[in-house]
């Protein structure tokens, strides 16, 4: 039996806009969230979360920040905060979304434009195009970080869209940069498409970590790589009901509203998805019926990894 007094959470943020027509704003989507993240972190001592930073939005920014004063800010406030969550004792990795490399900034409202999909997947970029994103990626944390974190180390990463294979177009940068934990399989589930989200965890070990090499999907104990899966909760069809119905109870409530403002990405192809009703841990629309189920989980895993976004 499993001793109820000692649980692993991990607390995981992908630190992004939104991905598709419209941005969001940076105060909405990042800083005002994070902040309230942060404060609530620092309220319970708690420690060691991780934020999944989009590198390539942050590079993106960095190269206009010359000729345009308000995206200047932006990285700078960006910067200013991942500063501080290093100095509160969290991890900061590298969130590669390679379709930012086609994003189009308006200056009116300093947002972006991110509906060009073309190079959503990690797979649909050249191989000279990876090695530029990862290079990017890691010079543009570490200019950040190491000032105030001369000893940081970048060894964790999880994809853009969790689509983390084929590895193969992964394991010679993971390699090459150092990296040694990924954090993208959500067990149980599948999404198959040419352009968005790509990925197959139905086969991989469930809910616990392991070792793997050349194959995202398989334990190999002598494997070099550390995979951290993304906790997925069995909810009953009774469940999803309740969770859809007390949502809408804490909308006409008038605490059922997101923060950030954006719009998502769109694809025009057709998607298959998992239809079974299994579902990532989230702190995002947390409800007392999800709370009862995260808690029949933790009466039988020793782990729980939350992915959430600001």
């Amino acid at each position: 039996m499993l001793n109820r007094r000692y649980r692993n959470l991990i607390l995981s943020f992908d630190y992004e806009l939104f991905l598709g027509k419209n941005s969001g704003s940076v105060d909405s989507c990042l800083i005002e969230p994070t902040e309230l993240i942060i404060e609530l972190l620092e309220r319970h001592s708690l420690k060691h979360a991780i934020f999944f930073v989009d590198t390539t939005y942050l590079f993106k920014l960095n190269e206009i920040a010359s000729s345009f004063p308000r995206a200047a800010s932006d990285f700078n406030r960006i910067a200013k905060q991942l500063q501080l969550l290093i100095q509160n004792g969290h991890y900061v990795f590298p969130h590669i979304h390679p379709h930012w490399l086609d994003a189009i900034y308006d200056e009116d409202s300093n947002t972006w434009d991110l509906s060009n999909t073309e190079k959503y997947r990690f797979h649909n970029v050249s191989a000279i195009e990876r090695e530029q994103l990862f290079l990017d990626s890691i010079n543009i944390l570490e200019g950040i970080i190491l000032p105030i974190k001369q000893n940081y180390r970048i060894n964790g990463y999880r994809a853009g869209g969790l689509s983390i294979q084929p590895f193969y177009d992964f394991k010679p940068l993971f390699e090459k940069y150092h990296i040694k934990f990924e954090f993208s399989v959500l067990p149980n589930t599948f999404e198959l498409s040419t352009l968005g989200r790509n990925f197959d965890f139905r086969d991989v070990p469930h809910n616990y970590i392991y070792r793997f090499e050349d194959d995202i999907t398989t334990a190999t104990p002598s494997g070099k790589f550390y995979q951290i899966p993304i906790s997925t909760v069995n909810a009953s069809c009774l469940g999803i009901f309740l969770d859809k119905f007390i949502f809408k109870l804490y909308t006409y409530l008038g605490q059922g509203k997101s923060i950030g403002r954006g719009i998502g990405a769109q694809f025009s192809e057709q998607v298959f998805k998992s239809d079974n009703n299994f579902e990532s841990a989230s702190i995002e629309w947390m409800q007392i019926n999800k709370v009862i189920r995260y808690r029949q989980y933790l009466n039988t895993h020793s782990v729980m990894h939350f992915m959430s976004h600001p």
